[in-house]
């Protein structure tokens, strides 16, 4: 008995949709795991501003840091985010860790 052309269609057509979800889960796959790899290395960085002069105030910000260097305690982030007078700061990693921020160097 000889295929006629719809069921060869239909076999066509589940062997793409079985094809093109075996390519969509491989990519996902390959997301993840550079989701795993770069996650730890993101921090959100919590900055508190001092009062710099008279009638001005104090200020507080949030932005994002990345670590360059573990076991230094490296982050590296914008200058705008550290500014040029004291600070107090801290990081967030998404394992929900604080740590203390001190500057290091400001373009």
């Amino acid at each position: 008995m000889a295929p006629n052309a719809s069921t060869s269609t239909a076999v066509a057509a589940a062997a793409a949709a079985v094809i093109a979800l075996y390519w969509r889960r491989r990519r996902k796959d390959r997301w993840e795991a550079m989701l795993d790899r770069a996650l730890p290395a993101i921090v959100v960085i919590r900055v508190n501003y001092v009062k710099p002069f008279d009638g001005e105030q104090a200020g507080s910000a949030h932005a994002t840091g990345f670590v360059v260097d573990f076991d230094r305690g490296l982050i590296l982030t914008n200058r705008h985010v550290i500014g040029t007078g004291p600070i107090r700061a801290e990081a967030t990693f998404v394992s929900k860790e604080e740590v203390p921020l001190t500057p290091v160097y400001r373009d």
